[in-house]
């Protein structure tokens, strides 16, 4: 039977308006298990693989709905859901898109699981991984622990692994644990993109990590292309902001944001553009959330053969990235502040931005019309 029907577990769970600046449209909602329901915004019991409610082991079974009935289903992305007897020792990292989140109210949505035999539909599908990313081009959450690949959820071009990469050991969204994403401590770590090129006239391009100071290079890349230095954001180690810089009509320019990055400590940066103004937003969870800078610019974005890389320059060994990448993504919209903003808080307090509630079995009436359309047929009605 169709979803939800079979479905045995069912949780609310609520997006605070607090951490919503302005209405968002179809924005992926991140959900984790780290280990303890104090850093986590999934329920304990779907992690507990001998407990009464667990999950699949891997979360083939993982559902969402906008209502409480199922009956307007959610495009998700599970990039991992391993469950444990001990769920301390469980990890989960879910992405669900939801088609507007309020700021003037609380938003709902509902979470199923518990049902055998299970798998997550194709990537391809209306309620697949790639529906999940559909307003970015590009994105990687690194969960990757061997082979030279580095997967884009959105399903358009993988990166590769350069330097010693991948030699991460968790795969685990890291900004509320002890566990690290992918460390970069390589000269040549870097993943690379080969011939991507932004559209016309907009582009938004994000990166969550955290900066290894000691020891930096100068001016370290989280991104950038290599041929002509255009979409690249780095650090300004003489003052320790950080930079977005764009090639546009023909030429370079870049803005810098306000207030120094926090060596080790995780942080987003934002590089934009929307065919009028280059921005930068940066946002680190302190007093200093939202940093910007904006420089006037106008002109088509430029495109080039070149290959693209974050943590690095694209092949020019020398400014890496030192520290780690917990996210990075390319969207060829130009996002306001507010949506950066928005995405921050999301990674930076999972616990408090979804509020979960009681999981509960689910009732569900299912009518069974097969004995009466039987009469129907042969006429005895």
């Amino acid at each position: 039977m169709a979803f939800p029907s079979g479905w045995t577990r069912r949780v609310k769970l609520t997006v605070d308006k607090t951490y919503i600046p302005s209405d968002r449209t179809d924005f992926p909602v991140c959900l984790v298990w780290t280990g303890a329901a104090g850093t986590s915004d999934l329920p304990q019991e779907m992690m507990d693989a001998d407990g009464a409610h667990p999950c699949l082991n891997g979360g083939g079974d993982v559902r969402f709905s906008t209502d409480a009935a199922g009956t307007t289903r959610l495009p998700c992305e599970i990039v991992k859901c391993v469950t444990n007897n001990n769920p301390a020792l469980a990890l989960a990292e879910i992405h669900v898109k939801l088609p507007s989140i309020s700021s003037a109210a609380n938003t709902d949505f509902y979470l199923w699981y518990g049902k055998a035999a299970e798998t997550q539909p194709a990537v391809s599908d209306a309620y697949g991984r790639n529906a999940t990313w559909s307003r970015y081009k590009l994105v990687y959450h690194c969960p990757e622990t061997s082979g030279g690949d580095c997967f884009d959820s959105h399903g358009v071009k993988d990166g590769s692994f350069v330097g010693d990469l991948p030699n991460n050991t968790t795969g685990l969204l890291g900004v509320n644990s002890a566990q690290s994403l992918l460390p970069l401590t390589s000269s040549e770590d870097e993943i690379k993109i080969e011939s991507q090129n932004p559209s016309a006239s907009a582009i938004t391009l994000i990166f969550i990590g955290k900066w290894a100071k000691t020891g930096s290079p100068t001016n370290p890349r989280m991104s950038e292309r290599s041929a002509d230095g255009s979409l690249r954001m780095r650090i300004n180690t003489t003052s320790d902001t950080v930079e977005a810089q764009f090639k546009a009509g023909g030429s370079t320019a870049s803005c810098t944001s306000t207030g120094a990055v926090t060596d080790n400590q995780y942080y987003l940066e934002a590089g934009k553009y929307d065919g009028s103004n280059i921005g930068v937003v940066r946002m680190d969870g302190s007093a200093n959330d939202g940093l910007v800078g904006a420089l006037a610019k106008t002109g088509t974005l430029d495109t080039n053969a070149g290959d693209f890389a974050f943590g690095g320059r694209g092949g020019t060994t020398g400014s890496n990235f030192p520290g780690e990448v917990e996210e990075f993504r390319w969207s060829d919209t130009c996002f306001s502040t507010d949506e950066s903003a928005s995405i921050w808080h999301n990674f930076n307090v999972p616990e408090s931005f979804v509020i979960v509630g009681t999981p509960e079995t689910p009732n569900l009436r299912v009518f069974d019309f097969s004995p009466y359309m039987a009469k129907v047929m042969s006429g005895a009605l």
